[in-house]
Parts: C-alpha cells; sequence; structure tokens
C-alpha cells in the first residue's frame, strides 16, 4: 500500500522535526527580557508562597501567649495560623474584658 506510513514514525519524525526548527531559533532580546522577567516574577511569587505556608503553621507568637496559656487546655497543638493567634487573643481580651481602644464603648 503505496503512501501508507506506520503512525509512530510518522508522529516521532514530525515531532522531531517541530523540536528541532524551535531549538535551532535562539531567542530575541525581547523574549530574554520576558523571560528574564518571568523568572523574576516566579521566584517572588515562590517566596510569597513560602512566607503564606509558614504564616499557615506557626509557633504562639509573642504577642498571643497570655492568651494561648489561658486558652491552653482547649487547644490540642502548639501551632496554628497567623489569624488563628489574633482571634484567640481577641477571643481573650473579651474574656477578660481587655479594652485596647479606650475611644470605644462597651
Amino acid at each position: 500500500e503505496s503512501g501508507v506510513v506506520e503512525p509512530e514514525t510518522y508522529l516521532k519524525s514530525e515531532y522531531r522535526s517541530m523540536a528541532e526548527e524551535e531549538e535551532a531559533q535562539p531567542m530575541t532580546s525581547e523574549e530574554k527580557q520576558r523571560f528574564e522577567t518571568m523568572q523574576r516574577t516566579l521566584e517572588a511569587q515562590a517566596s510569597w508562597i513560602k512566607q503564606q505556608q509558614n504564616r499557615a503553621n506557626m509557633p504562639c507568637p509573642p504577642w498571643a501567649q497570655d492568651a494561648f496559656n489561658y486558652y491552653r487546655s482547649f487547644i490540642m497543638t502548639d501551632t496554628g495560623s497567623y489569624d488563628f493567634w489574633r482571634l484567640l487573643v481577641i477571643m481573650y481580651r473579651k474574656e477578660k474584658n481587655i479594652n485596647v481602644n479606650p475611644d470605644a464603648t462597651s
């Protein structure tokens, strides 16, 4: 059967030639600048993600230690998110009637 090619052979030859064409062309200076910008953006995003992960599972900060000690028997772990520690301090202040805003009315 004339003109019939095995699919695997065809795909390998077709994609190999496309890959060789793409590799043969060097990046332009504009493409290099965009690539470098994307790399810097990716590094900044990775740093931000790492920071967020650390804030999601952090030990009790010093400013929340009194609240943590007060509620310790109700808490199963020594770590929590930043928002958890903030909320714990707010609950502690309410429980102890600690007013941090002198202009606020009770």
